[in-house]
């Protein structure tokens, strides 16, 4: 990383950084992958590390919008609904418990995650970024 983590760029990149590596080993462990320790050697739930990586891509997500990077910007929301998307996925295969309320939180992600992937389709235009169009948009 070019900028120090002490300035605020810095710290953004990181924590989306973190929560994309984060996003990827849940990835891996729902195919399956045991070799997953947890978040920084400390072994926690599934769920927890879920939450984790929610809270990391949201604080970098605050500190872009603080500090008008359009690009960096759109490219942690596109990054963030695709994590909203993927998560919707992973619980709608996990089976429910008797009695447990369905389908709501689900459509919530869902919904965000859609915003979350218009607001970068939106910024990538303005700004031109068709590579990154081209990417995430197909």
């Amino acid at each position: 990383m070019a900028l120090g983590l002490n300035s605020k760029a810095g710290k953004a990149e990181a924590l989306l950084l973190q929560a994309r590596i984060l996003h990827q080993e849940l990835l891996r462990g729902v195919k399956g992958d045991k070799r997953l320790l947890g978040v920084g050697g400390v072994t926690c739930s599934a769920d927890t590390r879920w939450q984790i990586a929610d809270r990391r891509f949201k604080g970098a997500i605050a500190l872009f919008e603080e500090l008008r990077h359009p690009f960096e910007l759109a490219k942690a929301y596109c990054y963030y609904g695709e994590f909203l998307l993927r998560r919707t996925e992973v619980r709608e295969k996990i089976p429910c418990s008797f009695g447990e309320r369905t389908g709501v939180r689900e459509k919530e992600e869902e919904k965000g995650a859609t915003e979350y992937l218009q607001k970068a389709q939106e910024i990538f235009e303005k700004i031109g970024a068709k590579a990154w169009l081209k990417k995430f948009m197909t």
